[in-house]
């Protein structure tokens, strides 16, 4: 099977508050001048503006069924994590580098697309 796609993927899946992180992730990212696709991944909660607001900060939308982990309390910081499981539905794409919405990027990452499978890089 051929994967010519590449991707930048994140999950939002609880409240609001994680939408203007995506949006400022999403600019980041776009002022590497990368050509990776910019995918997020949203369960239904999201309101259409902030959907719009996505969109027009350039990311593909995707919708997800968010579930709970089991094992957490409700309520709970992590109660939802387990939703970006979903990232690995993806499978139009032969790479993916998965970054949380709220972290900032100075500069192009592409490089990262070149690491073996199931990598993590931490810095």
């Amino acid at each position: 099977m051929d994967y010519p796609s590449e991707a930048y993927v994140t999950v939002l899946n609880s409240s609001e508050t994680y939408v203007c992180g995506a949006i400022t992730l999403a600019q980041g990212i776009i002022q590497t001048n990368t050509t990776k696709d910019l995918v997020l991944l949203v369960d239904k909660a999201k309101t259409e503006k902030s959907r719009g607001a996505l969109q027009i900060a350039r990311w593909k939308i995707k919708n997800i069924y968010r579930f709970r982990n089991p094992h957490e309390k409700k309520n709970a910081y992590n109660e939802w994590n387990s939703s970006k499981l979903c990232v690995w539905q993806l499978t139009e794409y032969g790479k993916i580098i998965f970054i949380v919405s709220d972290v900032i990027i100075l500069r192009n990452i592409n490089k990262f697309f070149a690491f073996p499978q199931l990598s993590n890089m931490i810095k």
